[in-house]
């Protein structure tokens, strides 16, 4: 009893040091950034914020602008657009996260640090969840072939499922809007605090002897480097830290990923299956192929995307309550932004693979451009009428004169 009693005297204080002082980036001694992270950072995440940003943009413009009638995909690309919009805005702030460099003196606080990291998580959900809605749609329009009778109810139904997504998605981030926080982490304050007090608090605790002789004025502390601030969870208690530690990680896994990752596999087979099982003549036999295709592409687009960072996910839950060298440590850290960057790619390629491979939509585009394309021609004739009229005018203007002239000579 006594040695139980010990360890956990022992434990105790570890546990609450570590919970209330360290994030998941900054354990001792382990808190280098990766070279990948350098590369991934400033270049690759700003050109996907750049092409997330343009796509879903126009793929928004585009269906909200159209003078077709809505459909009940259409609703759904509309909020998977807003989705990946969202993640592509609050991109450059989770890169500047990433690196240990959130910005100072920008007003951007505890708040704005909730509400990234909230926004970012609420986006992920968003976007697997309305890809299975859509995915659900396709096969009730080929498997079941719906009629158009009952639109209006299948509209209906398309808004409450979207409500719905964007509610439960809200719901799962919520440890991420409460528990993260901006802070300085505590062996940054120890730092600092040792530097200014010109080394005080790293002295050892029985200073070696020196021989007699003249005293040598003490080293200057050197001027102290801003001082980083950080995004990330802090807990008070380390049961909640281990609690939501673990549980932010796997509602990501199974809601995030393998419940979306079913609901696709299952509907495109089902619509492969009926595909090609289609009777009819060439030219239909050739869509179907291409139709094929195209659910094949959507289905290796999301698991390459989303398989490797749910993955390192969950290797690094599984190690994060453990002792581990800082290679190992390292090579988890590297893997997990690679991985990331493979899921945050998907905000690129939605609009692609949902957009503009669509004819429907292809078509609606043609349509926004052809309305927007009629204002300078339009301006164009009327200015050229214009112009003409005043050649007519003036020259029956000349004509009246002339004839004035003729009459007063015949006179």
């Amino acid at each position: 009893m006594d040695l139980i009693g010990s360890l956990n005297q022992t434990l105790d204080p570890m546990e609450d040091m570590y919970d209330e002082n360290y994030g998941d980036s900054f354990e001792r001694p382990c808190e280098q950034i990766p070279d990948l992270d350098l590369v991934l950072g400033p270049y690759v995440h700003s050109v996907m914020c750049v092409l997330g940003l343009m796509g879903n943009l126009l793929m928004l413009l585009t269906l909200k602008c159209s003078k077709s009638e809505t459909s009940s995909t259409q609703i759904l690309l509309v909020n998977l657009a807003v989705a990946d919009l969202l993640l592509a805005l609050v991109l450059p702030l989770l890169v500047a996260m990433e690196m240990e460099a959130w910005p100072q003196g920008a007003g951007l606080g505890s708040v704005a640090c909730k509400l990234l990291r909230g926004g970012y998580s609420v986006s992920l959900y968003v976007a697997a969840l309305l890809l299975a809605a859509v995915s659900v749609d396709r096969y009730g329009a080929v498997v079941h072939a719906r009629s158009r009778a009952h639109s209006r109810a299948r509209l209906r139904l398309r808004k409450l499922t979207a409500a719905l997504v964007w509610t439960c998605a809200l719901t799962l981030s919520l440890p991420n809007f409460i528990y993260n926080e901006r802070y300085t982490p505590q062996h940054h304050q120890r730092e600092e605090q040792a530097l200014q007090g010109g080394g005080a608090g790293l002295q050892p605790s029985h200073p070696p002897t020196l021989p007699p002789g003249p005293a040598s004025p003490p080293d200057p502390a050197p001027p102290p480097g801003p001082v980083p601030l950080i995004c990330d969870f802090k807990f008070g208690h380390a049961h909640t830290a281990r609690s939501v530690k673990v549980l932010v990680p796997v509602l990501q896994m199974s809601v995030g990923f393998l419940l979306p990752l079913v609901v696709i596999c299952f509907c495109y087979g089902a619509i492969v299956v009926t595909l090609l099982r289609g009777r009819g003549h060439r030219g239909r036999g050739f869509r179907r192929e291409r139709a094929v295709r195209l659910v094949l592409m959507v289905v290796l687009v999301f698991v390459l995307c989303h398989a490797p960072f749910n993955l390192t996910l969950l290797l690094k839950t599984v190690t994060q309550f453990r002792t581990i060298d800082c290679e190992s440590s390292k090579m988890i850290h590297s893997a997990l932004s690679l991985a990331q960057t493979l899921a945050l790619l998907h905000c690129v390629l939605n609009p692609l693979l949902y957009g503009f491979n669509s004819a429907p939509f292809r078509k609606r585009f043609c349509q926004l451009l052809d309305k927007l394309r009629p204002q300078r021609h339009l301006s164009f004739n009327s200015q050229s009428e214009r112009t003409t009229q005043r050649h007519l005018s003036s020259s029956s203007q000349s004509e009246r004169t002339t004839q004035r002239h003729l009459s007063s000579s015949s006179q």
